[in-house]
């Protein structure tokens, strides 16, 4: 459609974005449901018009009523967080499915979490089906929380193990909880890192509140190294818990240099 062409370019360039809205709002009223999803963001950001949730949920619900996943996806946020539409988590499950049935990993992984919490309906096994589906695409937060339900058994047989594959994808692409969890399970001593494979040597829950003590003989050196080097990464996108650890490594000499 060449009126939603013409809107793109012009959205490419942040001096044009009042001409970007214009060409969208021409294609979006011939009933194109790409340019009805870029109203909503431009409604949503306040991109060449005024901010406006309402009107940016309006629009967005003509796209998504058109089966446009990415547009079935923020309307099923908005619902979820009463963002331009009242809030109704009922209304969010309804259009983040039909977006999740597209494979938007987005919303599978917001699905997982409303089943996780018990937001509509409390079922673990649906939120760790809804989780893996978004990890497989490599959402990092679906990892991280399909690794913490597999870590607890919930929904899934407990799986150490499994766990830490997903937590180590997770941070490997970034993602601090996922660091600051495995600086924690390092700390812990939980494994130690030969060829890559993780053994665990103890049954201790990576969820308690462990202490950097350098007279625990029970956590070998590098595993403080490596507990030291997930805080880091954690702590440089200033995740505060992250940042306490990675201090007090410091003022102890444990597991970095001084």
């Amino acid at each position: 459609h060449a009126q939603y062409k013409l809107g793109t370019l012009y959205a490419s360039t942040q001096k044009s974005h009042v001409l970007a809205v214009k060409w969208f709002k021409k294609a979006a009223k011939q009933g194109h449901a790409g340019a009805q999803s870029k109203l909503c963001i431009m409604y949503g950001n306040g991109c060449g018009v005024k901010k406006d949730q309402i009107r940016a949920m309006k629009w967005c619900k003509k796209a998504a009523e058109q089966g446009f996943a990415t547009s079935q996806f923020d309307l099923g946020f908005g619902y979820a967080n009463g963002n331009g539409v009242e809030k109704d988590e009922l209304q969010a499950v309804v259009w983040y499915e039909l977006a999740a049935e597209q494979g938007h990993a987005g919303a599978l992984c917001n699905l997982g979490h409303l089943y996780e919490n018990g937001s509509v309906v409390n079922d673990f096994k649906k939120a760790v089906d809804f989780y893996r589906q978004a990890a497989e695409q490599g959402l990092v937060e679906a990892q991280y929380n399909l690794g913490v339900l597999t870590a607890n058994g919930k929904g899934v047989p407990k799986d150490l193990a499994c766990a830490m594959k997903w937590f180590n994808q997770s941070a490997e692409k970034g993602y601090a909880k996922a660091q600051y969890t495995l600086g924690q399970m390092h700390e812990g001593g939980l494994f130690h890192d030969t060829h890559n494979d993780y053994f665990f040597r103890s049954a201790y829950s990576f969820f308690r509140s462990s202490r950097i003590n350098s007279d625990e003989t029970r956590v070998a050196a590098i595993d403080l190294v490596c507990a030291m080097k997930w805080y880091r990464l954690a702590a440089e996108q200033g995740y505060a818990e992250a940042e306490y650890k990675l201090a007090y490594g410091y003022e102890k000499g444990v597991g970095v240099t001084q």
